[in-house]
């Protein structure tokens, strides 16, 4: 847990009202993840006011013991950077070496990295005069690791450093080792690209030399950088393309680094090359800018009665790289109290490693009937890029539930996602035997997917040849099912496309929004329309839409050594469907393979991969079956049956936290279910929800 001493706090507190104009919080990066949530979540507290997390080990603590409502003690935490070591592929014999750097990123606390170990095949990484080192706040120390080919080609190690963190999930930090492949001729120095800590007001410019190391002239085709890395880079100076390297020549490659939001940064430089060849050349990144940590992220005042007055207290803390100004500490506009004073309201500045502390006083000017409830929120502003505002919600018990009033628990699977499956079946006189073949196989499909728990519905659009899935994925009688729908709306031999955009208004009202997409077609034939052609029209239909895009499978007619001709009983080459196929991660299969059962096993398994966990909960029901007040419900969560631990509820999606975890109801005027925020969601896969109301 945390140290805090009690002490007094020199300025006098300063009386907050609700006020007009507030900022809103501010939507936040890709950052370097110190602490996980139970971690932000901890507080060591007693009483009333519920347990502390078991995510921050009281054992690591280097003094002092808890006093008031928690404590706060060592606070120990590190930062790896590159995050991955990458080799580039060298000959046989040869040597290079690389380092991590470990930061103390914590405030409080000696950092001991105690030993370092490879897990490796082979020998060929190896720990170069490691020995055990000790950080205090700020500082820095490195670990190197020499790469020694026994032959050449890709290879992957782990380097694991294990160290005293205060927080439990970090005392094993894990940095993946990798050797990337040769990629031709071209050879690209230095790779990777490590910028290192650029201020955040500032930009930095590096040159990657891309090396002709063969014996024929080679050309440069095409230069970009990751469409799913970092914006924060772009290439400055490059030469015009297409570009010719004589053998043994290079050419000049300028990337620029110019930071936006505190953190790390990660891309990567792509060259396409000689019509047909690729290499990648990772690069790296850090702002130096301020950051802020807020401990605890909701202040929890115990039972208070109308008119009682509390105080608790709350700690800053600047854990960037550059000092931290903290404008204001004020009361949000959409808490419930208007009397709420703060010990220190701001301007304030705080150089990296320093903390102040707070004190927080509340009068309770209403009554709270519900067994916790959410009364007020501190706003915290200040210049850390992607969390400038920081919400503090403080949480106040009310009277406990009677004999009465009951609670329900709702279980978060890990994968408990929604996905819905559309199959087209060409029933052209060709297909007889092939639409039997998918009726045969849907079931144990379903079956797939089913046994990993997720929601699934099923919409099969073909009519003719008699077709009837039964129980358990149909109906009795061939019939519907909860979630199972058979449109009956022929398909003919080159029109599968056309059907689905012309069939939608019979299925759309049996998609979920939220759900991950996958579209099945099955015909010997060709397509009449082409795939851009598709994705328009798909990118056209409305509720609930496709705006999270879809994965295809094909199975088609195709031949595997003669492309552009059907395998041999098909009538025509599905180019269209495979090339849909290719460009959403989807799988292809030949209809002519007499094997069904392998081809809905690869394609259920495609399914389970692209599932989004559940975000959304149905709101529980009261006595004799009734809706529950909306202002009644609460939500929890556990872990393994420990301790349960407060979600505070926000008024919408927009106020979301980015630091904290939060829920909201998915209508307002007319709730009908509650939505986790989105960074909770991700953090309570595996955790159990619980709704509590009726008081």
């Amino acid at each position: 847990m945390f140290e805090l001493s009690r002490r007094a706090v020199a300025s006098a507190p300063v009386a907050l009202s609700t006020a007009p104009g507030a900022r809103r919080p501010a939507r936040g990066g890709r950052r370097w993840i110190i602490l996980t949530l139970l971690a932000l979540a901890g507080a060591c507290s007693s009483g009333d006011e519920g347990g502390g997390s078991e995510a921050i080990d009281p054992g690591a603590a280097g003094g002092g013991g808890c006093t008031g409502a928690f404590c706060l003690e060592d606070d120990i935490r590190l930062s790896v950077s590159p995050e991955k070591l990458v080799f580039v592929d060298s000959p046989v014999g040869s040597t290079s070496e690389l380092e991590v750097v470990v930061r103390h990123v914590g405030n409080r606390g000696d950092l001991t990295v105690s030993t370092a170990s490879l897990s490796q095949e082979g020998s060929e990484f190896a720990l170069v005069d490691f020995a055990a080192f000790t950080l205090t706040p700020g500082t820095q120390g490195t670990v190197k690791v020499r790469y020694t080919p026994a032959k050449t080609g890709a290879k992957s190690a782990t380097l694991t450093l294990t160290n005293n963190a205060t927080v439990l999930s970090m005392r094993q930090a894990i940095v993946p080792v990798v050797v990337k492949a040769g990629s031709g001729n071209l050879k690209a120095v230095p790779d990777p690209l490590d910028f290192g800590p650029v201020p955040s007001t500032q930009s930095s410019a590096k040159v990657v030399k891309l090396y002709n190391s063969g014996s024929k002239p080679l050309q440069l085709d095409k230069l970009s950088l990751s469409a799913t890395g970092s914006p924060d880079f772009s290439v400055s100076k490059a030469p015009t393309l297409p570009h010719e390297i004589p053998p043994s020549g290079s050419a000049d490659v300028e990337v620029t680094f110019k930071p936006t939001l505190a953190g790390g940064d990660a891309t990567e430089l792509v060259v396409n090359y000689d019509s047909d060849r690729e290499a990648r050349i990772d690069v790296f990144a850090e702002e130096i800018g301020p950051k802020i940590q807020v401990v605890p992220p909701t202040l929890l005042f115990g039972t208070l009665d109308k008119g009682a007055k509390a105080t608790k207290q709350l700690k800053v803390y600047s854990n960037g790289l550059a000092a931290l100004h903290v404008t204001t500490v004020g009361l949000s506009p959409v808490s419930q109290l208007k009397t709420v004073t703060v010990s220190e309201a701001g301007p304030f500045k705080l150089e990296p490693g320093e903390s102040k502390l707070i004190d927080v006083t509340l009068t309770l000017d209403q009554d709270v009937p519900k067994t916790s409830s959410i009364v007020a929120s501190l706003q915290i502003t200040s210049d850390a890029p992607g969390a400038n505002t920081v919400n503090v919600p403080l949480q106040v018990a009310g009277k406990p539930c009677t004999a009465s009033e009951a609670s329900q628990n709702v279980v978060a699977e890990a994968v408990g996602g929604q996905v819905d499956i559309i199959v087209l079946i060409d029933t052209s006189g060709s297909m007889k035997d092939e639409a039997k073949a998918v009726q045969a196989n849907l079931n144990n499909f379903a079956q797939i997917i089913a046994g990993k728990k997720i929601d699934y519905h099923v919409v099969l659009v073909a009519d003719g040849f008699g077709l009837c899935v039964p129980p358990p994925l149909g109906g009795a009688g061939c019939t519907d099912s909860g979630s199972y729908k058979h449109v009956k709306h022929k398909v003919d031999s080159t029109d599968a496309l056309e059907v689905f955009i012309d069939a939608y208004p019979k299925f759309q009202g049996f998609l979920r929004a939220g759900a991950s997409r996958h579209i099945i077609v099955v015909t010997d034939d060709k397509s009449d329309k082409d795939a851009s052609w598709f994705e328009g029209k798909v990118g056209q239909l409305k509720a609930p839409g496709w705006a999270d895009g879809f994965t295809f499978h094909s199975i088609v007619a195709w031949h595997a050594t003669l492309p552009l001709l059907p395998c041999f009983g098909g009538a025509g080459w599905g180019g269209v469907y495979l090339d849909l196929s290719k460009k959403t991660g989807g799988e292809q299969a030949q209809i002519c393979s007499a094997n069904w059962s392998n081809v809905f096993t690869a394609i259920g398994n495609n399914v389970v991969k692209t599932v989004k966990v559940q975000c959304s909960y149905a709101l529980p029901k009261g006595t004799a079956d009734k809706p529950v007040d909306p202002s009644q419900v609460a939500m929890t969560y556990s872990e393994g049956g420990g301790a349960k631990k407060p979600i505070p509820r926000v008024d919408s999606a927009a106020k979301c936290p980015s630091d904290s975890v939060g829920w909201h109801f998915d209508n307002p005027a007319k709730p009908g279910a509650a939505v986790l925020c989105p960074k909770t969601c991700e953090a309570m896969q595996g955790k159990q929800l619980h709704f509590t109301f009726g008081c």
